[in-house]
């Protein structure tokens, strides 16, 4: 666990207590709940509005909390999230974000240092990120 998790922060509180105890690695249910958190915590804000991008988003964020609401055992995860992509109206974008979640999964029980960075991600403080500046907004001198 990150030396810094305390449990107390509101948005993923309970998270840890998704973690079997006894288990060091991340059940698909533990990874989503990790991957939503994360997701929810980047500065999105900052970038212009592109709609297909928040779209892309959305989806993304519908199928990590349909697994984490269905709590599919590792060797039925696969199938849960593509049965989900075969149900949207359209399936590439669809696919798509299937596949990159689940590239992510195969890394995350793969490499248990990727586990580590997850759930240290999603307790450490939420980053301000500041936006270059651009040359034309720098002091006339």
């Amino acid at each position: 666990m990150p030396k810094h998790w305390s449990g107390t922060d509101d948005a993923g509180a309970g998270l840890v207590a998704l973690m079997a105890p006894t288990d060091s690695t991340l059940s698909p249910r533990m990874f989503c709940a990790l991957s939503m958190h994360i997701e929810s915590r980047m500065p999105w804000k900052l970038r212009k509005k592109h709609a297909a991008h928040d779209e892309v988003q959305a989806l993304k964020l519908k199928f990590l909390d349909l697994a984490v609401q269905l709590d599919p055992a590792p060797e039925e995860f696969e199938r849960v999230l593509v049965e989900a992509a075969l149900e949207e109206p359209t399936d590439g974008p669809a696919r798509g974000v299937v596949t990159d979640i689940l590239l992510d999964w195969e890394m995350v029980r793969a490499n248990p240092r990727a586990a580590m960075w997850m759930l240290d991600q999603s307790a450490a403080p939420p980053e301000e990120r500041k936006r270059p500046r651009r040359a034309r907004d720098a002091p006339d001198e």
